[in-house]
Parts: C-alpha cells; structure tokens; sequence
C-alpha cells in the first residue's frame, strides 16, 4: 500500500514500505524514467536478507510532488527530509542508474546519516552538452512517449535491447511487466521528474565527490550498454572510500539480477578500506 511521507514546506513523497519491518532500513533510489515499482518483483527477497526496504518515488515522479527546483542539491534536502519523516536516523541507501546523483547528494548533506551507500550503473554528469529547453522537452519526449500505456511500456522494455539486457531481462520472471508498470506510474503525474534528472546528467554536479567520506559500493555491469563500467572507475577514483565491483557478462539491468546480493551487502558493517 502506497504511503506518503510530509515534507516542511507541504509537499509529499510517496514509498512503499516491504520486506523485513524490524530490519536494516535501505532506501531505494530508482532510475530514470521509472518509479518506486522499477525493483525486483518479488519483495519477500528484501525479507529473507534481513531488509526493510523504503523504495520512493523521487521528486516529481509517480505519486510525489515535483521539486521546488531542478538541482541536485533540492533533491539532497528532500530525501534528507525524507528521512527526517520516516524517523530515520541512520540508514543505508541503494540507488540505480540516474538515482545516483540523488543519493550522492544526500551522502554530500547528511553523511551522519548513512551507515553505506550503494550504487548500480550509476551516472555521471556531461556538462559539455547543456540542453535548451526545446531539446530538453525533445530528450524527455524520445525517453518516454505523452500517455505511455502499459502495452506500449511492456513494448519498450525490450525495443533496441542488446543481447545481454534480454538475458538479465528474462532471468527474473515477472520482471517485463514490473518494469512496464514502473514506467507507467513513473509519468502518471507528468514528467518533471524525468526532465530534472536530464538537467542534472547535463550540468556541473554542485559538490565536490572527494569530500564525500560515506562508505560507497559501485557495482556496475560488464556488458551495459547505457552506463559503461568506465563511469564506475572514474567514480572510484573520485569517491575516498569506494570500492567498485565490474560483474561479468552483466547489463544495466544488474541490480535486478544481483537484487538480493546487493541487499544483503547493505546489512554488513565491514568498510570498503
């Protein structure tokens, strides 16, 4: 059942709440253009790992309110009061593809607050490549069509895909429709939140990663051929206490595949130095 926790200024961000209750508490941070939905079909995995996981629509996407604004560091500030609402005082986070920046600035506001963070096919911004507002709306337009249908999602789940994305793609049953369904809920309110991550992946990040001390695992897929592994090195290079994992033979679709070895990962306390 969709919850929703109130932020200061009034909006709200809606999550679900699954797995283990009296477990590690892991906020999960999706993709982009998904929502709360984009994780692995079956929730009694977060159960059996010991987890209690707090997956969130990020702003703008699904049932929460859009951001006051587009930076990273808004988004930083309400995922902080996120977890302010929900009484968390220290807790992990797992964030795949576009979260990444998310749960990076929220590691650059309230460090205190995350035991570990880890991180999926992470991106990394491009600034050389700053869009207008017509090619902006242009990008979000080709990402995801106006009034996705679920037919038309379950479609796009597999259009243009390599060969090693359809094998991680049929490795978990159910995993076509769950992915449709997240992409549906995603826009159901608009496409802020898509647009936002856009600008995020096209401008300067407000913080300097090498001041960030947090513990970070990066885990990233062989064969993905939307974030390369490339971008998990330059991110171990620029994180002090990274430590990156390179899976063979796997695609975007990684923390799908590796969901309950990534979840359990979170509940262990041993650092990355």
């Amino acid at each position: 059942m969709t919850q929703f926790a109130s932020l200061a200024d009034g909006r709200q961000l809606a999550y679900d709440d699954v797995g283990d209750s009296d477990g590690q508490p892991v906020v999960y941070l999706h993709g982009c253009p998904n929502a709360r939905l984009s994780r692995h079909p079956d929730d009694d995995v977060a159960t059996r790992c010991g987890v209690r996981l707090i997956a969130v629509d990020r702003p703008g996407y699904g049932e929460s309110d859009a951001l006051i604004d587009d930076s990273l560091i808004s988004q930083g500030r309400d995922l902080l009061a996120f977890l302010d609402a929900l009484a968390l005082d220290r807790c992990a986070v797992f964030a795949w593809s576009a979260g990444a920046p998310s749960a990076l600035a929220l590691a650059h506001i309230g460090p205190e607050r995350l035991a570990h963070v880890a991180i999926a096919c992470g991106t990394m911004p491009n600034p050389s490549q700053p869009l207008t507002d017509a090619e902006l709306a242009e990008v979000v337009s080709l990402i995801v069509p106006a009034g996705v249908t679920y037919e038309l999602a379950l479609e796009m789940t597999r259009e243009g895909a390599g060969e090693a994305y359809l094998r991680d793609l049929d490795a978990v049953p159910g995993l076509d429709e769950q992915l449709a369904r997240a992409t549906v809920a995603g826009v159901a309110s608009g496409t802020s939140g898509t647009a936002g991550d856009i600008r995020v992946q096209t401008s300067p990040w407000p913080f300097d990663l090498s001041g960030i001390d947090v513990r970070v695992s990066l885990w990233y897929g062989e064969r993905d051929e939307v974030v390369s592994p490339a971008v998990g090195d330059q991110l171990t290079r620029s994180l002090p206490n990274a430590r990156l994992e390179v899976v063979p033979g796997a695609s975007h679709l990684l923390p799908l595949t590796h969901w309950s070895e990534i979840l359990c990962s979170l509940t262990k306390e041993t650092p990355c130095r």
